[in-house]
């Protein structure tokens, strides 16, 4: 069945990708918001072919803490969001090395697969990705 893993984003957007972020917030068909935008955007094709792409911004909270709320809000500048999803092929990993870096100028992230007490925390400045916390996982006895 697998585990859910979580992510929490607060990122400035650069100029250049408001019109994307634009898309994909507004996006009426979440299922298909990532392959719609490739033809603009062709860095993001890796990401938007993978399996369970969609769920990012738009997965439920599954087993994350009550802290994080579901949101997907987009003011012009700034992006935020939560959601979790299965991450069987590594989305996360990918949207955030592949589209995450690309489109902040500066964001804060948060990771949190579903056996973790801590998640791990990262930020994105001058298109790197950059781990400032590295998170604690629980075991059952």
């Amino acid at each position: 069945m697998g585990m859910y893993t979580g992510l929490r984003v607060v990122a400035k957007i650069k100029p250049e990708y408001k019109g994307l972020v634009d898309s994909i917030v507004e996006y009426r068909n979440p299922m298909g918001c990532w392959l719609d935008v490739v033809g603009q955007y062709p860095f993001t094709q890796q990401f938007a072919e993978m399996g369970r792409s969609n769920f990012i911004p738009y997965g439920s909270l599954n087993y994350m803490p009550y802290e994080w709320e579901k949101t997907n809000e987009w003011d012009g500048a700034t992006w935020s969001f939560c959601c979790s999803l299965k991450n069987y092929e590594g989305e996360i990993e990918t949207f955030l090395t592949t589209i995450l870096v690309v489109i902040s100028e500066y964001a804060e992230v948060e990771y949190l697969y579903e056996e973790m007490t801590t998640p791990h925390k990262y930020v994105v400045e001058g298109g790197e990705l950059i781990q400032i916390q590295t998170g604690e996982y629980h075991w059952d006895e």
